[in-house]
């Protein structure tokens, strides 16, 4: 009997440690979309989508651009700086402040045509 218990304690302690490893993890995640007011320099191709002016960083995240006019800066890769907030719609957006083009062009069309496939 005192085993039987024993092993349902463990299996209660096991799925708590489970979710709560599950929370560490997406903490950072979403952690990365508050709007704390702190600004954010990201790296990445900056495309037009469906949904307008996209950036693609480096580690494949997908941002919407807002704040500057950065149709100049299509199938270029780019430094923005800007604020990192969730819209409505859960979407990732950067309100642009600043923005450096960088020459890579040939690089910046391969990543698109990865992107848009």
């Amino acid at each position: 009997m005192r085993s039987a218990m024993m092993a349902s304690h463990e299996c209660v302690v096991a799925v708590f440690l489970s979710l709560l490893l599950t929370m560490v993890i997406a903490l950072p995640a979403s952690a990365a979309f508050e709007a704390t007011g702190d600004e954010y320099v990201v790296r990445g191709l900056v495309y037009e989508s469906e949904v307008g002016i996209v950036l693609i960083s480096e580690d494949d995240v997908l941002y919407r651009l807002e704040g500057l006019d950065m149709s100049p800066y299509l199938e270029s890769i780019v430094e923005v700086v800007g604020r990192v907030v969730e819209n409505e719609f859960g979407e990732a957006v950067i309100e642009v402040s600043f923005v450096s083009q960088e020459d890579d062009t040939e690089e910046a069309l391969e990543k698109t045509n990865e992107a848009v496939q």
